[in-house]
């Protein structure tokens, strides 16, 4: 089943790695963060317990790639933002 606002969804994720790409971190965290907040919460906390996922995401933080980079480091601070223990 797709989420009934999935376009929006796929626009906001895009643009904010089009942020990330021109050097708009602020606005870009906010894109990002408005994504996540459309997620159940129960999701974010399965997610946070994905070892895997969680590694993956401080590798992708310690990249040379700037939108990699910055995608992740706000994907972390997101789930630490809200309550989710890493």
């Amino acid at each position: 089943m797709t989420h009934p606002q999935q376009k929006l969804l796929e626009v906001m994720v895009s643009e904010a790695f089009a942020c990330f790409k021109r050097g708009d971190h602020e606005d870009g965290k906010a894109l990002l963060y408005s994504f996540f907040d459309k997620f159940d919460p129960t999701i974010l906390q399965e997610t946070a317990k994905d070892k895997k996922f969680i590694y993956e995401l401080i590798k992708a933080k310690n990249s040379d790639n700037e939108v990699n980079s910055m995608s992740a480091l706000f994907m972390l601070d997101y789930l630490k933002k809200y309550g989710v223990e890493l």
